[in-house]
């Protein structure tokens, strides 16, 4: 995975004003240009240019890793660390997909994603091992592994630092998320079908409709003070999910508490509709208001990962998920609220355009307080239908 860090050496040049003799410069915003781009470098210059900083594709030396380290105490405790790592295999990379290199990208969400026909890995690692008086070890040794079918999303913060009145990017976190290639296509089609021909739910087979989902309270702003907002999202519906696709699905395997789930939906329009309690003061504004809002979310992109576990009942595996952790990307936001200024029309209109007309600064700010409560809300819906139907009876039988 920190292979990725390759992929973020060829993005610097993204803002620079030297690039590669062969490599045009691209408009701002030109996803397929800036893809092109990257592939291009990535083809040409395999080996790097060390003249420009960029590294060479073909191997990468991450640090060492601590895989294991529990604390030396008691009688069992192990540590593993990887040593010399080497990973190879990026100068094959093909950039399928690029977003967000805005003329000011601080204000976007970058996203990348990369397909690896193979990547290998070596190291050495080191162990220690105590498990009572039975079994103490120190030992070393070399690791090899292979990934095939690799594929990458990489989501960026950046900021743009100045220097000599020009502007540079400087990547400052990356958020890697790795799919390995596997055939899921039966899983896939008959989950569509399912949502397909049952949107509106079907109790026999535990589903709830999907048409009309409810959701929790909302906390979107909760700031105390002499100037303060308190702003809650309340009776929330979420309507759209059964016109979802699924694009992606991964790890409903025999043992599926041993792999990682991940889920990934397209839901050509979201809506959620609700009302809101809004309490705020101000220098110059007081109000405290209630209303209805709706959000309308336009081309959503949803991938969740999966945790779960395995109970028994009745002599059968049930799935049990604990765990949901959604990334949401939509192309469109659009707010109706009303009456958020009760003795002022006009400032409601005039502060509901703004939020509209700058839709995905505000989006960045909220999402962190809206999706994990939605997630609960598709988690439940996920529950109740593998909690109704045997984990093995969903699948054929072993011939």
């Amino acid at each position: 995975m920190l292979s990725l860090a390759l992929i973020v050496n060829v993005l610097s040049f993204a803002y620079s004003t030297q690039l590669p003799q062969q490599i045009d410069k691209c408009q701002y915003n030109d996803a397929e240009c800036i893809r092109e781009n990257i592939n291009k470098i990535i083809q040409l210059y395999p080996e790097g240019v060390p003249e420009l900083n960029i590294s060479s594709f073909k191997e990468f030396r991450p640090a060492d890793l601590e895989l294991i380290d529990t604390a030396r105490v008691g009688g069992l405790w192990i540590t593993m660390r990887l040593l010399n790592q080497v990973i190879a295999g990026m100068e094959n990379a093909t950039v399928r997909q690029v977003s967000g290199f805005q003329r000011d990208p601080n204000k976007s969400k970058i996203d990348i994603t990369v397909h690896v026909p193979r990547l290998t890995h070596r190291s050495s690692y080191a162990m220690e091992l105590r498990w009572l008086t039975l079994v103490q070890t120190n030992t070393t040794g070399a690791c090899y592994a292979e990934f095939h079918d690799v594929n990458l999303s990489l989501n960026l913060k950046v900021i743009v630092r100045y220097q000599q009145q020009r502007r540079y990017l400087t990547v400052y976190q990356l958020t890697p998320q790795l799919q390995l290639g596997s055939d899921n296509s039966c899983m896939m089609s008959k989950a569509n079908e399912l949502i397909k021909r049952y949107g509106k739910g079907n109790s026999e087979l535990g589903l709830k409709p999907l048409n009309a989902i409810a959701a929790e309270d909302v906390d979107i702003v909760n700031s105390p003070g002499a100037v303060y907002i308190h702003f809650i999202l309340k009776n929330q519906v979420v309507y759209g999910f059964e016109n979802a696709s699924v694009t992606y699905l991964a790890g409903f395997d025999r043992e599926p508490e041993l792999g990682k789930l991940e889920i990934k939906l397209h839901i050509p329009r979201l809506l959620i509709r609700g009302n809101y309690d809004l309490l705020a003061r101000g220098v110059l504004l007081n109000t405290n208001s209630t209303g209805t809002t709706t959000s309308d979310f336009q081309n959503v992109r949803l991938s969740s990962k999966i945790k779960a576990f395995i109970e028994f009942r009745n002599n059968k595996r049930y799935l049990k998920i604990y765990d949901l952790t959604p990334t949401m990307e939509i192309d469109r936001w659009i707010l109706t609220a009303e009456n958020i200024y009760k003795e002022n029309s006009d400032l409601t209109l005039l502060l509901v355009r703004v939020i509209n007309d700058k839709w995905l600064e505000f989006w960045n700010e909220v999402e962190p307080a809206i999706v994990p409560v939605h997630s609960r809300s598709i988690r439940k819906h996920i529950n109740e239908f593998f909690d109704a139907n045997s984990y093995d009876e969903l699948f054929l039988p072993d011939v």
